[in-house]
């Protein structure tokens, strides 16, 4: 479940959908007013409250669940997993901590929030956390992209702070409709996302899709369905750990 939230969280870098015809051509622009453009599908929020349903596909298993999330900006972000109704798992994110409750084996762990942005690969604040989440843009000002365009796409490509290469295409109405990371030549994750909806006069991708591939050629296939968002209404976000439960801190059983 930790690994389906690492997988959640790169789903939310870029933006395609699939099949679909781009009828308007790309305009000539700078890499600039690309970057600026981006920034302003950027959409703001204090509180946020989303859920949807999930598929996962591995050599190992195959599975649907289905997810709710909260956030407070700057503060918090709050998840949980549930399959058949059951809840397998509840997490929480604050500025200096990744808590998780596995429902399942009665399981409590807390890490120093730094060792998600290890699993990540970047160094990202939780504000930025919660706009990848959201699919806001991030980094814009952290990479260097270079430009290449064509009579579809605007492809940005720049270099990641750790290892890898991100890669982005942009279509004529500046949105991002692929994205992919490029470890080395055999690890790769790739994101198209689909059903766009207007929220709060910005355009959102409500489907997002993952397909990925480790070191050793093992693939990951991923589909999140957010079905309603909304913003700006306060949350309850209950987390609590059971008397019963086994606690590890930061990776020792206490």
């Amino acid at each position: 479940m930790q690994f389906l939230l690492l997988l959640f969280l790169v789903a939310s870098l870029g933006a395609c959908k699939s099949g679909e015809r781009l009828a308007k051509k790309t305009e000539e622009r700078t890499k600039k007013e690309l970057l600026n453009r981006l920034k302003a599908q950027y959409l703001d929020f204090e509180w946020l409250e989303a859920k949807g349903k999930g598929k996962l596909k591995t050599e190992e298993e195959n599975l649907s669940f289905s997810l709710k999330m909260k956030m407070r900006r700057d503060s918090l972000v709050w998840m949980t997993f549930k399959k058949v109704s059951v809840e397998g798992l509840r997490l929480q994110i604050s500025k200096d901590r990744l808590e998780t409750l596995n429902r399942q084996a009665n399981e409590y762990r807390a890490e120093p929030y730094g060792k998600l942005e290890e699993q990540l690969g970047v160094s990202l604040s939780l504000r930025e956390l919660q706009d990848l989440l959201l699919g806001n843009p991030i980094l814009l000002e952290r990479l260097d992209f270079k430009l290449k365009q064509d009579s579809q796409y605007y492809h940005l490509s720049s270099p990641l702070p750790q290892n890898g290469q991100l890669e982005l295409w942009l279509d004529a109405d500046y949105r991002i409709r692929k994205s992919r990371i490029q470890r080395t030549e055999a690890e790769y994750m790739t994101v198209t996302f689909e059903d766009y909806q207007e929220l709060n006069g910005k355009y959102l991708a409500f489907t997002k899709i993952l397909e990925a591939q480790n070191a050793a050629g093992k693939s990951v296939y991923l589909k999140i369905d957010l079905n309603k968002i909304e913003l700006n209404e306060p949350q309850r976000m209950r987390f609590k750990v059971p008397d019963h439960y086994e606690q590890w801190i930061n990776g020792y059983k206490q």
